[in-house]
């Protein structure tokens, strides 16, 4: 006759130890592997309708449009640096919609990018589109610069760039905007610099940097999609 042996509650603790660490490796492994196909652009998110609802405080006293365009560096934590907005003209109202644009967004989380799972910093544009006509004054927030708008829509995702390779500039106060052809995988081409104020080795310094970068792509609704790209350097 075999006897059954009885088992220790100690060897009977340490079994279910290893069963609980099998499924949470199991799970973190599946999860991770779902994670790495998420690629997803940083937005302002619902803070658009806190811009919105704060500016429509701001009276225009005649008919009138305004629209100003926004870029910043958002980290992997989700907070905006490096704000920078430009009206496309220069109205009055100008000044205080960048303020409030600026006020707004200090020291607010929110959503940072992914690649392929991985958070990322990435440079971020955004519009916004003030209208008067009549006695109807509206607002309205765009996560793009415009540069698309005739052939993807007005409702489109910018492409992003990743914040990671670094250039290098020894001028001092220069603006300088940079354009490129950004493909639906993330690829950069027909990359132009066209400031005649800034020399040739800062040229070629921004040109290189924006070829060794990662790109998220555009994205329409849930596709990625090829797109005009614009960045502005400063110092």
């Amino acid at each position: 006759m075999i006897k059954l042996r009885k088992s220790s509650p100690r060897r009977y603790i340490f079994t279910l130890t290893l069963l609980f660490a099998a499924q949470h490796i199991l799970s973190t492994t599946s999860s991770a592997d779902v994670d790495q196909n998420v690629t997803s652009p940083a937005h302002i998110g619902e803070h658009s309708e806190l811009i919105a609802t704060r500016l429509s405080r701001l009276k225009f006293e005649y008919d009138e449009s305004l629209l100003v365009r926004c870029a910043g560096r958002v980290r992997t934590s989700g907070e905006l640096t490096s704000l920078v907005c430009y009206p496309n003209e220069t109205p009055n109202a100008a000044r205080r919609v960048i303020r409030l644009i600026n006020t707004t967004l200090d020291n607010r989380r929110i959503t940072a990018a992914r690649l392929n799972g991985q958070l990322v910093e990435v440079r971020m544009n955004f519009s916004v589109l003030l209208q008067k006509s009549g006695g109807d004054q509206s607002v309205r927030i765009f996560t793009h610069h415009f540069m698309n708008s005739d052939t993807l829509g007005a409702d489109y995702f910018s492409a992003q760039r990743v914040a990671t390779e670094i250039w290098f500039c020894g001028q001092r106060r220069f603006a300088e905007i940079l354009r490129a052809r950004v493909d639906k995988s993330g690829m950069a081409h027909d990359i132009d610099v066209s400031n005649v104020s800034i020399s040739d080795a800062c040229k070629r310094n921004i040109i290189t940097a924006v070829n060794r970068s990662r790109f998220i792509p555009a994205y329409v609704g849930n596709t990625p999609v090829e797109s005009d790209f614009v960045e502005v350097f400063y110092n």
